[in-house]
């Protein structure tokens, strides 16, 4: 396990545990990430048209191989992360990446050798989900999803006459539960939308929902919700 950090490094007191190998395929992903966006702008200095062809073959290969197999390789290329709420701070081995590529270290751009990516924690029930980078656009809460459209059935069920109790026995849970989650078919057809594009705020769980009260106003939920 890893310890998340404050910004000057120490270890805070309130401090959220990362699993070191979840950790390790995520920073070796958005590491070759940055070596291919780079590469053809200005990951190395002076290079001939012969050598990008070779690294971007290498680049191509690592990327289509498992991220067992990649993980060492790209792992080797960092010397220093830093992790503060929101973001990672990256710093990769200049000495590291000459010798993957088969370059000169003078051929490194050391401009590029540190970079920021985003960083968070989505916790779905007991599940607490590491997202990086760009994963955090297109990242679906199925459990979220399942749970709004079951809102929706219950609520269309409610409205036919069908009595409370009919409806949760036929779902196999408690009275209580079903009411909790009807709930969620009245959250507001943007907000809606959100979630199913996996754009929501990553407070925005089933979770919260069931444990804070829903306005029935839909710009009164836009506010509350947009401050997560």
């Amino acid at each position: 396990m890893i310890n998340g950090c404050s910004e000057n490094g120490a270890a805070r007191a309130d401090g959220w545990r990362l699993p070191a190998h979840t950790l390790e395929k995520q920073l070796a992903t958005i590491t070759l990430k940055h070596l291919e966006d780079r590469l053809p702008i200005d990951l190395f200095r002076n290079l001939s048209a012969d050598s990008m062809v070779r690294i971007k073959a290498l680049l191509s290969a690592l990327s289509a191989s498992p991220i067992e197999q990649s993980l060492s390789k790209c792992l080797s290329c960092i010397e220093d992360v830093k992790i503060t709420p929101g973001a990672m701070h990256i710093v990769l081995d200049a000495q590291r990446v000459a010798e993957w590529s088969d370059l000169a270290l003078e051929a490194i751009n050391p401009d590029i050798l540190a970079f920021d990516t985003p960083f968070q924690f989505r916790k779905r029930g007991v599940e607490v989900k590491l997202v990086v980078g760009t994963e955090q656009a297109a990242s679906l809460d199925q459990t979220l999803i399942s749970n709004i459209a079951k809102a929706q059935h219950y609520y269309d069920a409610v409205k036919q006459g069908q009595p409370f109790n009919d409806i949760a026995a036929r779902d196999g849970i408690s009275k209580r539960r079903m009411l909790h989650l009807i709930n969620l078919a009245f959250l507001a057809p943007d907000l809606v939308k959100l979630v199913l594009e996996g754009r929501q705020p990553v407070g925005l769980t089933t979770e919260w929902l069931l444990r804070n009260s829903l306005p029935a106003d839909w710009d009164e939920q836009r506010r509350l919700i947009s401050s997560l």
